[in-house]
């Protein structure tokens, strides 16, 4: 099992480098009011899966430290494998089912899609299968690639939110940890899934893994279906909408 870091700055910075708390989000908060307890919620379920696989890696970061760093150079699987064959390596000690292990950890911690199959996982819907030739942008691309982004002569209804396509449209709207199940019809179309990481998309930079335009879109995608407006304004006229947002997230967490 991988211990969390001391602080989630820590494991943010670990991942993706530090962020002036100065710096303004989409919706022009400061970067320092990024909440961070839902990605630390993720890593810690994540490292629990890998834990009871047969083979769990060890217990610290370091490894993950270099497997992410591999990662980002744009490494293949193969070659991020072959370091349990390199000397000095924290990955040296490490078995074969280990060092999967640690990669797919690793890679499923820098983009939040189910990248290999461990056993346990709990709703597992879309696995991402990682070829050994592949980099884990390819992979990324690979997936992605049919990604459709809107049409802007499309006009949506203005009260058209995540809570009027529950309560009038009637699908049931549930939240994913899954980047790969952003907008996914599951259950006979009875329900649509919807990645709720904005702390995790506002980290992401020119140099992240994910392509700009997916982590745009994703951003863009949460602001039409969550308006701050709506669902965290005082306003008294929007009082279900929030009693609602509220019911969401805490069948979530």
């Amino acid at each position: 099992m991988v211990r969390a870091p001391a602080t989630a700055d820590a494991l943010f910075s670990l991942l993706w480098g530090t962020r002036p708390s100065s710096d303004r989000l989409l919706n022009g908060d400061l970067a320092s009011c990024l909440r961070k307890k839902p990605y630390l919620d993720y890593f810690r379920i994540q490292c629990g899966y890998f834990a009871k696989a047969e083979s769990s890696v060890q217990e610290n970061l370091d490894v993950i430290k270099d497997v992410v760093g591999h990662l980002k150079t744009g490494a293949s699987k193969k070659d991020v494998l072959s370091l349990r064959h390199t000397a000095g390596s924290s990955i040296d000690i490490l078995d074969n089912a280990s060092v999967e292990n640690a990669a797919n950890l690793a890679a499923r911690l820098l983009i939040m899609c189910s990248v290999g199959r461990v056993p346990h996982e709990a709703n597992p819907r879309q696995y991402l299968e990682w070829r050994h030739d592949e980099s884990l942008k390819d992979l990324v691309c690979s997936h992605f690639q049919s990604t459709h982004t809107l049409n802007d002569a499309v006009r949506l209804p203005k009260n058209f939110n995540a809570w009027t396509i529950e309560k009038i449209g009637g699908i049931t709207i549930q939240l994913t940890d899954s980047l790969a199940d952003h907008l996914l019809l599951a259950n006979d179309d009875r329900t649509l899934l919807i990645f709720h990481h904005v702390s995790f998309l506002e980290r992401q930079t020119s140099r992240s893994i994910l392509p700009k335009e997916l982590v745009d879109e994703t951003l863009h995608t949460l602001g039409l279906l969550f308006p701050q407006a709506l669902f965290t304004s005082s306003n008294r006229s929007t009082r279900q909408e929030q009693k609602w947002f509220k019911r969401l997230c805490q069948r979530h967490f």
